[in-house]
C-alpha cells in the first residue's frame, strides 16, 4: 500500500527480496509488479497502482527511461542517480514528493561506484540540474553511469588537446532542467549529449530539440 514497485526478468526477483526487506525492518508494504512485457508496456496497471500507493520505483536498467519519459504523465518525475549519496539524497526526495516518482537504479553502479553515504537525513532537489565540471568550450550534458564516462573523457581532452569541458549531471530526466543547460550552451556555443540509450529514440533527441 506504500509504494509500487515495477520489474522483469531476474531483477524481479531482487525487487521481491528487497520488498521483503523494507517491510520486515521499516514496515514499508511494497507492491510489486512484472512488467512481463516491455514493448508495449502496460501502463494502465502500473497507473492504477502509483493511484493507490502514491509512489513508484522502477529497478532494472537505465537505457529506457526516455521510454518512460514519453508516455507517463508531466506529473510524474523521472529520477536517476549517478551514485550512492546522490541515490539517497533523491530517493528521499521522491518519497517525500507530492506527485509519483520513477527512480531507476543502474546497476552497475551497485559495483563501480563506492562512497561513503552520510548516515544523517537529506535531500537532493528534484527537477535540479548540476554543473559537476565547470568549463568554457563544450557543455557535455549525461546522467546516471554514463556521467562517469563523461566526466573521465573531459578530462583527457582538456590535458591532450586544451578543450575545455562543462560537465552536467542532469539527474531528474522528467521534467529535465533546461534552464541550466540552455545557460551553459549560451557560455560554451556548443553541445554534446552522451546517454545509455538507443540510437533511436533515445532522450538526448528532446534534449537536442529544446536546447537547438
Amino acid at each position: 500500500k506504500d509504494i509500487t514497485v515495477v520489474s522483469w526478468g531476474t531483477q524481479l526477483h531482487v525487487a521481491l527480496d528487497a520488498a521483503k526487506v523494507v517491510e520486515e525492518e521499516i514496515g514499508v508494504s511494497c507492491e510489486v509488479i512484472d512488467l512481463r512485457t516491455i514493448l508495449p508496456w502496460d501502463i494502465d496497471t502500473v497507473a492504477k497502482s502509483v493511484q493507490k500507493t502514491g509512489h513508484l520505483i522502477i529497478t532494472h536498467e537505465a537505457p529506457i527511461t526516455s521510454g518512460f519519459a514519453a508516455e507517463i504523465s508531466t506529473k510524474v518525475q523521472v529520477v536517476v542517480p549517478r551514485g550512492p549519496i546522490q541515490a539517497k539524497g533523491l530517493l528521499l526526495s521522491c518519497i517525500r514528493n507530492e506527485n509519483p516518482c520513477i527512480f531507476f537504479e543502474p546497476k552497475l553502479l551497485y559495483r563501480a561506484a563506492v562512497e561513503d553515504v552520510p548516515i544523517g537525513d537529506y535531500e537532493t532537489e528534484l527537477e535540479q540540474a548540476e554543473v559537476v565540471k565547470e568549463g568554457k568550450d563544450i557543455t557535455v550534458v549525461s546522467w546516471g553511469t554514463q556521467l562517469h564516462v563523461a566526466l573521465d573523457a573531459a578530462k583527457v581532452v582538456e590535458e591532450e588537446i586544451g578543450v575545455s569541458c562543462e560537465v552536467i549531471d542532469l539527474r531528474t530526466i522528467l521534467p529535465w532542467d533546461i534552464d541550466t543547460v540552455a545557460k551553459s550552451v549560451q557560455k560554451t556555443g556548443h553541445l554534446i549529449i552522451t546517454h545509455e540509450a538507443p540510437i533511436t529514440s533515445g532522450f538526448a533527441a528532446e534534449i537536442s530539440t529544446k536546447v537547438q
